[in-house]
């Protein structure tokens, strides 16, 4: 079982040391203080960047909403703007050319 330091998951994610440790305080990244350092086990740390592609690989599952912890369902984009004057022109009954 390895074990990665703050600055290895930092280096992973992309992320600051600082950043690292601050997802790990919220319990967004599953970590654990030991002493005066945090530490991650690779296994945890793979299945947690696994969890974040749960909408793309599902398409339909829900995702939890990082900064509520409320379980949202994916939406698309918004209409255009041609799509809203046909949708109002077909509801009113107006011919369009």
């Amino acid at each position: 079982m390895k074990t990665l330091t703050a600055e290895e998951v930092g280096k992973i994610l992309k992320l600051t040391r600082t950043s690292v440790t601050v997802k790990a305080k919220a319990g967004e990244i599953p970590g654990m203080k030991i002493g005066n350092r945090w530490i991650f086990l690779e296994v945890d740390l793979l299945a947690y960047i696994r969890s974040q592609y749960k909408c793309a690989q599902g398409g339909k599952e829900e995702k939890i909403c990082r900064s509520t912890n409320v379980r949202i369902r994916p939406t698309g984009g918004s209409k255009s703007r041609h799509q809203v004057e046909s949708e109002y022109n077909r509801v009113l009954g107006l011919k369009t050319d």
